[in-house]
């Protein structure tokens, strides 16, 4: 059970290139918020930092994380393996930190699905809108 000095879980989730990265590294600068960073088995990418961006495994380490039931969550989107560990993030809870999650629906669905304790879940779902479509709809056009 929860106490008021424990940290809460805030999931922001959208689909793939919506800026889900980008307003969790904007909210991670508020006081008392650690990013989870996921596992995946995906390629880095060049401006990505390993172990700071994501922990980059092979496949067989994904799916021995699987099989441990290490995940509190974990999908496969466009052919490659994305998943948070558990431990980290109730470390952090414990010790009051506050846990920002970027995941997709399918993460964020499972996350939602579980028996945790709902006082330190929130959820954010976010759609990113395109501006010239914003404009459009404002001129009626």
């Amino acid at each position: 059970m929860p106490s008021k000095q424990d940290g809460v879980m805030v999931i922001l989730s959208s689909p793939s290139g919506a800026g889900k990265t980008t307003l969790v590294k904007l909210l991670s600068k508020l006081d008392n918020f650690e990013i989870s960073v996921s596992h995946t088995t995906r390629q880095p990418r060049l401006n990505e930092i390993p172990d700071q961006d994501y922990y980059f495994v092979n496949e067989q380490e994904f799916k021995r994380l699987i099989n441990n039931q290490e995940f509190l969550e974990y999908a496969k989107v466009f052919n490659n393996f994305y998943g948070t560990t558990r431990t980290p993030v109730i470390n952090n809870l414990n010790k009051g930190r506050n846990v920002l999650f970027d995941i997709d629906w399918q993460g964020a669905d499972q996350i939602k699905n579980k028996n945790l304790i709902i006082s330190w879940l929130h959820f954010l779902y976010y759609l990113q809108v395109k501006k010239f479509y914003l404009k459009d709809s404002l001129i009626g056009t």
